[in-house]
């Protein structure tokens, strides 16, 4: 009985979708004559000026009387109209509003392909239009949780000197730490602009938020709710703008929501209530539906350990039903948790399994996203140490260039002075000869700091690295899970290997470059040591080419061996055999060769196949892929074999 009863309900659910699609076109066409009729709107310019008169004139009914929806759908209608097909710079002000609406609404995925197409054909919109779909395309892609699209249209806004710095971009990818020095380095502190002010403090807050430095995190909100509220109590300041005007008094309350969230973490729940509950009425009243939905959850968070279960239950309730046309990658996961704690303590277990399943599936996806975003950041901090150090040398060589051209001036002075006077000539090579000699050892002196600057940053890349090794080396220590323990133990590793190769730069290094030999070496002791749990020898055969490699190259050979040899020395050998190592590297037709294999019994599985789902080999074929490598697998009895095959132009 209970199955049929089941089956009709979700049968007659099936139909009255089907019913309510096949009749949507009807319905929207309806709805875009009903709202035309309504508001007395024949022509896009209608809508335009229909706009830009709430804009001008009363703000705060712009999304009451026309609903965000309605506006939408308007939009969306009188785009394709014969009007905007004869004016373009018409139709993409409608585009860019659209998209503009679709962004606020957290539509990202509709916004995108809009902003993408306001960016190509930017000679029809103003420069301010150009950047701002420049930088909501690049919040758009990191709210859908694409971080890799995210860092492309950072690296444009950079190289078209609208941005400075990648703080966003490491904040997305989980290296708060990185995002902090970033911010604090590169960020300019607004004097005598409390609007800027109080953006500031809000991003730098939010840094120390999410990297649990509460204490700073609560200074930072609390300086930026001053710079706000000097706002509030005047209409005289620096950036005045309709919006500051219309949103001063929604960032005040998001101060105070943010300085709740500290509260909550530390359990000084009634401290935290009071400041959501006012944060939620605004962010409400100027349509801020992201900060709202998630203020809800926090309070719903508030309630259930008050064990005010009601009171939670409608904050539920209502982030369920927003949460159906607002998407935002992270709050399902937060939403789902706080379901299955909340029907846990009313002891509604049916329920609390089927929220506490979702949770997990969906914890388990943003890890797998958020190891992805971790790997891309790290790749795109060592990627902006190179452009650093490359700056270096092209400083060098922009010296250098200096010094020729000085020479080739000295040389024509030379030729004018020998048509005047013989005197003259004897006079301006004895000039020319003490000008270069002081001009040289200049030179020299400014290629030595230049040389020693660029080693002191491989130096101070070295000593952070190893300082992180030291964190992880703790949190090890202070940890009683076993496999914590592990993950932590192979994560030292690997920075210890990147630590060596800005070691090798900075002791001793050839233009550049590192030996890769030494380097490997080294590498592998510090590997024995940390992973040789049986104490028993393993012998390391090496058969080399003479061979320097660029940095980049060096960096994810040495990551892939470390992998390689990590699991070598963990699952490979046993106390009943000797374990054995050979790594040979040579170059091959223009290629660079790495031949890795042990005496172990092998992998299970082919190395290519999903079943070997390990993350160490998830990360060697992400490592391979990055320098545009290629890997093959192959094992006989006692031998397993890695080979990896690099094309390298320079060798050909």
């Amino acid at each position: 009985m209970a199955f049929s009863a089941t089956f009709k309900f979700h049968f007659k659910r099936v139909c009255f979708v089907l019913l309510l699609w096949l009749c949507m076109p009807f319905s929207h066409a309806q709805d875009q004559a009903e709202l035309s009729r309504r508001f007395g709107l024949n022509e896009p310019q209608d809508v335009l000026d229909k706009w830009y008169s709430f804009q001008q004139h009363n703000r705060k009914d712009l999304y009451i009387v026309i609903k965000e929806e309605e506006w939408i759908v308007l939009f969306q209608h009188y785009i394709n109209q014969k009007p905007c097909d004869r004016n373009p710079k018409l139709r993409y002000e409608l585009t860019y509003l659209l998209a503009n609406l679709l962004h606020s609404t957290t539509r990202f995925n509709e916004a995108i392909p809009l902003l993408k197409e306001l960016i190509k054909n930017k000679r029809y919109i103003d420069k301010e239009r150009y950047e701002l779909s420049l930088l909501k395309l690049e919040e758009s892609y990191i709210c859908n949780g694409d971080l890799k699209s995210g860092i492309s249209i950072r690296k444009r806004r950079i190289e078209e000197g609208m941005e400075n710095s990648y703080w966003q971009i490491y904040r997305e990818a989980g290296v708060f730490r990185q995002a902090i020095n970033e911010y604090k380095t590169q960020v300019i502190y607004p004097k005598d602009n409390p609007w800027r002010q109080m953006y500031y403090h809000l991003d730098l807050g939010n840094l120390y938020f999410r990297n649990n430095e509460l204490d700073s995190a609560l200074i930072q909100f609390n300086l930026g709710y001053k710079a706000v509220n000097t706002i509030c109590h005047t209409t005289e300041y620096k950036e005045k703008s309709s919006y500051s005007e219309y949103a001063k008094f929604y960032f005040r309350s998001l101060m105070k929501g943010n300085m709740a969230q500290v509260y909550l973490k530390r359990k000084q729940l009634h401290k935290a209530i009071p400041l959501f509950l006012e944060d939620i009425e605004k962010s409400k009243s100027i349509n801020e539906i992201g900060n709202a939905m998630l203020k809800r959850l926090d309070l719903a968070d508030c309630y259930i350990q008050l064990k005010q279960y009601p009171r939670a239950k409608n904050y539920l309730d209502t982030v369920s039903e927003l949460i159906k046309t607002t998407k935002i990658y992270y709050y399902d996961f937060r939403l789902f948790e706080l379901k299955a704690a909340y029907f846990t303590a009313v002891k509604e277990f049916d329920s609390a399994t089927v929220y506490l399943n979702k949770y997990l599936v969906l914890k388990e996806e943003l890890n797998e996203k958020n190891r992805k975003n971790n790997i891309i950041g790290l790749i795109q901090f060592f990627e902006t140490e190179q452009q650093q150090a490359q700056i270096v040398r092209q400083q060098l060589a922009l010296a250098d260039a200096k010094l020729k051209v000085a020479e080739g001036q000295v040389k024509r002075n030379r030729l004018i002075a020998l048509t005047v006077l013989l005197a003259a000539i004897s006079l301006g090579l004895f000039l020319y000869s003490r000008q270069k000699s002081k001009r040289k050892i200049e030179i020299e002196k400014s290629l030595q700091e230049k040389e020693i600057l660029l080693k002191e940053i491989h130096h101070r890349v070295k000593n952070n690295l190893t300082t992180l090794k030291s964190l992880l080396f703790l949190q090890g220590r202070a940890s009683n899970n076993a496999e914590v323990k592990e993950i932590l133990q192979e994560c030292e590793t690997r920075i210890q290997s990147m630590a060596l190769i800005h070691q090798n730069l900075y002791q001793d290094s050839e233009n550049g470059k590192i030996a890769f030999l030494q380097f490997l070496k080294e590498m592998l002791q510090h590997i024995a040591v940390s992973f040789n749990k049986h104490q028993q020898p393993v012998e390391l055969h090496f058969s080399f080419d003479e061979i320097y490699l660029e940095m980049s190259q060096g960096l994810f050979l040495g990551l892939i061996v470390n992998e390689l040899a990590t699991n070598s020395y963990k699952y490979a050998f046993n106390e009943d055999r000797k374990g054995e190592i050979r790594i040979d590297f040579s170059v091959k037709n223009g290629q660079l060769e790495l031949k890795y294999q042990d005496n172990g019994p092998g992998l299970n599985a082919d190395f290519g196949e999903p079943g070997t789902s390990g993350f160490g080999f998830k990360l060697i074929r992400i490592l391979v892929d990055q320098i545009d490598g290629k890997i093959d697998y192959s094992k006989a009895q006692n031998t397993s074999i890695f080979i990896i095959r690099i094309h390298d132009k320079s060798l050909l």
